[in-house]
């Protein structure tokens, strides 16, 4: 089966749809810097908005849209591609081919959680993959995933913590085909990321450490912090424990941050460990590379109750940053008063 190349996106194609959610407009905090932070800012990430991560900078209310779900009818999923007879999306990038091979599933109805940012990053993997399918499993639905990239290991560990579990599609064959529009904070999602929050922090109870340092090690492009090293000696001595997420389970991680009232993270995918298990009250501060700065934990700080506060690092070579100590220690000095 191939769609044709009509241009329609697969909502165009639905028989029906159903509203999640409305928009909503959330307050915003106003986040916690250094003067002149904001003007070291010397790109945007390419996955992020400058106009939205300035608006988070200023506290200005935030419009979230609302969540909706399509149904496709008659809809194929293969190859990390969702195809109905007219329209299709690219939900994975992967080897493409003219036909399926091997055993199609058939399958009567389901919702597909799996969208293109879920398959590309953990964070929103973990903050929206997992919300996705309480969503299906609360409307009875069978939640469909694609297959778990080799990468994300920290997947069938918080799959424990929280008790969701979904039905892997490699090729099948859906007569009923839900589809998921729920990127942004709805009540109805924040309401999801809350419960989810529940479970994982039920299971590992409190007691962890106040203050922890989220490690990134060399991972993430254009976002290493060169002298992450110099800045773990500094936060040991000021009583942070260190968490190397990549080296740690997630019922070990989940429990460190669960006691949490400060933590000091890289930015990127491994602050959403902290906006699924720290509890509400606790500082995110976040190392901001200044060539890919992005504000899209303030929002989940905003709505959780948490507090947020950044500073940005000094360029190397455009793949890499360093945080300069001074600057990063009168940041937590500020924090503390």
């Amino acid at each position: 089966m191939r769609a044709k190349s009509s241009g329609l996106q697969l909502s165009q194609v639905a028989s029906d749809m159903w509203e999640i959610a409305p928009p909503v407009e959330h307050g915003s905090r106003p986040v916690i810097c250094l003067p002149g932070e904001v003007d070291r800012i010397l790109a945007h990430h390419p996955d992020s908005s400058p106009r939205i991560n300035l608006e988070r900078l200023h506290g200005t209310p935030i419009r979230q849209g609302g969540a909706m779900a399509y149904l496709v009818p008659d809809a194929v999923i293969a190859h990390g591609v969702v195809m109905s007879p007219s329209a299709y999306a690219v939900i994975r990038k992967e080897d493409r081919r003219l036909f399926l091979g091997g055993r199609v599933e058939e399958i009567e109805e389901g919702a597909l959680c799996s969208t293109y940012v879920t398959e590309r990053y953990f964070g929103h993997w973990l903050t929206d993959g997992l919300a996705h399918e309480l969503w299906a499993q609360d409307q009875k639905l069978d939640p469909l995933v694609l297959p778990s990239p080799p990468v994300r290991i920290h997947e069938t560990g918080y799959r424990e913590l929280t008790g969701l579990r979904a039905r892997e599609v490699r090729q099948a064959h859906v007569r009923r085909l839900w589809l998921i529009e729920d990127h942004e904070l709805s009540a109805s999602r924040v309401a999801r990321v809350e419960r989810i929050r529940q479970r994982i922090r039920s299971e590992v109870g409190p007691g962890g450490p106040k203050r922890v340092f989220l490690s990134r090690g060399r991972t993430g492009v254009g976002r290493v912090l060169a002298n992450e090293v110099a800045i773990r000696e500094t936060l040991a001595r000021r009583g942070f424990a260190i968490l190397s997420p990549e080296a740690s389970d997630p019922r070990t991680i989940a429990h460190t941050l669960a006691s949490a009232e400060t933590i000091v993270s890289p930015e990127g995918s491994a602050i959403a460990h902290a906006v699924m298990a720290a509890p509400a009250g606790c500082a995110l501060v976040v190392l901001q590379p200044p060539r890919q700065f992005n504000m899209l934990f303030k929002s989940y700080a905003d709505v959780l109750g948490m507090k947020f506060a950044f500073a940005v690092g000094d360029d190397v070579d455009g793949n890499s940053f360093t945080q300069p100590i001074e600057r990063l220690e009168r940041l937590l000095d500020m924090l503390a008063t």
